[in-house]
């Protein structure tokens, strides 16, 4: 008895061992595959993640692209920019398409571009009847051409036409003195991160190049700046006058204030844009165009940067991606 016994209990532990080390080279034969399967799908991503970092387009947009009827026959212009981009822009659902794009990732001094920022924080921070004493310190700047006279008392209201429709930097260093510019041009920066501007940085409020320091960004990012900016009906109403006779509380005609987008009025979707040029810069120029087609409304932005003609170049930019994407805009 006690024999069978002990028989019965060899036998146990041997079949006890024996399904163990199956079973054990089981799990690890499971999870040798598991993590290899892991492995290969990690790859993957990774690989599509970078696909979509190489070119450059938002995660949203890239089945609008596909999907976009384009004529793959008409012929790109010759353009004299450094950069540019063109984007479609719902703002119903957010989505977003980019129709052309050259460097749009590349650091560029902006020229009065930087006014668009200034406005920014003018509206954010200040009260539109807020008046303004004119120093001498504006008076002096360069380009100073918005007339404004030393010691005078302005509105807010009255600098931001000014400054906008003029592209007045004597207006714009006004404006930021009243904070002080040290802290005017921290909210500047400040607001750049906001809105995800990472490769921009402001040094002044009117866009002047300095010796020593110059405001740069990119298309990419000036896109981002115009996308906010067309939030902003006030300063979109601003952007969209042709002129306007500027008056002052007494009655007095200040001067009367020209816009420097000469596109305005042209072609009729542009609603709004803002001018800028300095040698190191050259000719900067971001239109904001409306119009719809069977998606809804949409916006056409458009930046040139570094531009020998930012005129004729963006009027040729807009007349390629009307024709390529059938915008039809009235051109």
């Amino acid at each position: 008895m006690e024999k069978k016994f002990s028989l019965f209990l060899i036998g146990f532990l041997i079949s006890f061992v024996f399904f163990g080390l199956i079973n054990l080279f089981s799990n690890n034969l499971s999870n040798s595959i598991f993590k290899s399967e892991i492995s290969e799908s990690y790859i993957n991503l990774k690989a599509q993640e970078k696909n979509l970092q190489n070119k450059n387009l938002p995660i949203n947009t890239i089945s609008q692209a596909i999907n976009t009827t384009s004529q793959e026959n008409i012929l790109e212009p010759i353009f004299t920019f450094k950069a540019a981009i063109g984007v479609k822009f719902y703002p119903n659902n957010q989505e977003e398409l980019i129709l052309y794009e050259k460097n749009s990732h590349e650091k560029l001094p902006i020229a009065s571009l930087t006014k668009l920022m200034t406005a920014l924080i003018v509206q954010e921070f200040y009260k539109e009847d807020f008046k303004i004493r004119v120093n001498k310190s504006a008076i002096n700047q360069e380009e100073a051409i918005g007339q404004l006279k030393l010691g005078e008392y302005l509105r807010v209201s009255d600098l931001l036409k000014i400054m906008l429709l003029e592209s007045s930097n004597d207006a714009a260093f006004a404006l930021s003195e009243a904070m002080g510019q040290e802290g005017f041009v921290y909210l500047m920066n400040k607001k750049a991160q906001e809105l995800g501007m990472s490769e921009t940085m402001f040094f002044n409020s009117t866009g002047i190049d300095n010796s020593s320091t110059t405001n740069y960004s990119t298309c990419f990012d000036l896109y981002k700046l115009a996308k906010e900016i067309v939030k902003n009906q006030k300063i979109i109403e601003i952007l969209s006058e042709k002129e306007y006779p500027l008056y002052l509380e007494n009655g007095k005609l200040h001067h009367k204030l020209l816009n420097t987008n000469l596109l305005l009025g042209e072609i009729p979707e542009i609603i709004a844009g803002k001018t800028g040029y300095t040698k190191k810069a050259k000719g900067c120029l971001l239109e904001i165009l409306k119009s719809q087609d069977e998606n809804g409304d949409f916006y056409l932005f458009t930046i040139v940067l570094g531009s020998n003609d930012r005129f004729q170049d963006t009027r040729e930019l807009i007349k390629f991606l009307n024709q390529k994407y059938k915008l039809n805009l009235n051109l």
